[in-house]
């Protein structure tokens, strides 16, 4: 976008639902229009996120260790 945005507005551990699955994230609050949610690279760290981008699914492991697609 290449834009800076700073906040100091921090909404800490909320609910992101994946198919039927629960998963927390601390969400900064940006002044950006047209994203519901930017999940950074921690957050799929976290998660043991794996993305393949040509056919496109996600990989994604639960709280509860259950790995999914």
């Amino acid at each position: 976008m290449g834009s800076m945005y700073q906040s100091d507005l921090v909404a800490r551990n909320c609910t992101i639902n994946i198919g039927k699955r629960l998963f927390f994230a601390d969400f900064i609050l940006l002044g950006i229009h047209g994203y519901d949610v930017i999940l950074g690279m921690d957050w799929l760290t976290k998660y043991q996120d794996i993305i393949d981008c040509k056919p496109k699914p996600l990989a994604i492991v639960t709280p509860d260790g259950e790995r999914f697609i």
